[in-house]
Formats: structure tokens, sequence, C-alpha cells
């Protein structure tokens, strides 16, 4: 949760393969090369929106998500 409220504070992220999760914050437009992180779906534009961060935040209280492809992030609150 902590790493998701850095990428919205600091308005981006991007690759990092020598990070633990991958990324890294920050909008480094050339060092795009991988997918982006899952929080970022409505728009897929390498930031976390208020949305996103919202919907990260329902996740978290939920305690935890699972697939699911009747939503537009494909996941359901809610550990299987």
């Amino acid at each position: 949760m902590l790493r998701i409220i850095q990428f919205f504070t600091i308005a981006g992220f991007a690759c990092d393969e020598t990070a633990e999760d991958g990324y890294a914050a920050g909008a480094d437009v050339n060092a795009r090369g991988c997918a982006p992180h899952h929080a970022d779906y409505e728009p897929q534009d390498w930031t976390i929106g208020l949305g996103e961060l919202l919907r990260q935040v329902q996740f978290y209280n939920a305690g935890g998500y699972h697939p699911c492809g009747a939503t537009e992030d494909l996941f359901c609150p809610g550990a299987i």
C-alpha cells in the first residue's frame, strides 16, 4: 500500500530491474520497458490516479484481492 501511495504522490513510476517490485518512483519516460503496474489501469498511463489509489485502499481494507473478469481492473476485493 505504501508503494502505491508513493507512486501517487510522486505522480509517476517507471521500470527498475534492481528494485524489489521492479518499479521506481518517478516519471522516467525512458524506463518504461516493462508492463505497467497492476494498480495503473484506468487509464494505463504510468501514473496512479486518485481513483486507482482508492481502489487499492479498497483492496487493503478488504484484506486482499483476487482475479476476476467482472471489473474494469480484472480484480475483486477479498481473499479467495
